[in-house]
């Protein structure tokens, strides 16, 4: 897909790669949020482990 400001491209491994225009790799939260606007990724929220999970007795 290309884009005014970068280009994204699918690898082999079915991983993204973001390249902006100047020919640099976008990394971290950047290529997420790129990504996520783009539709290619959902973002999951972690979930927060509540007092039952963590007072749990470990067998």
């Amino acid at each position: 897909m290309k884009f005014k400001e970068f280009t994204i491209t699918q690898k082999s491994s079915g991983r993204y790669e973001v390249v902006n225009a100047k020919g640099a790799n976008v990394n971290g939260t950047d290529k997420v949020n790129l990504l996520t606007e783009a539709k290619l990724l959902k973002v999951s929220e972690k979930k927060a482990a509540t007092e039952e999970t963590a007072a749990a007795p470990q067998a």
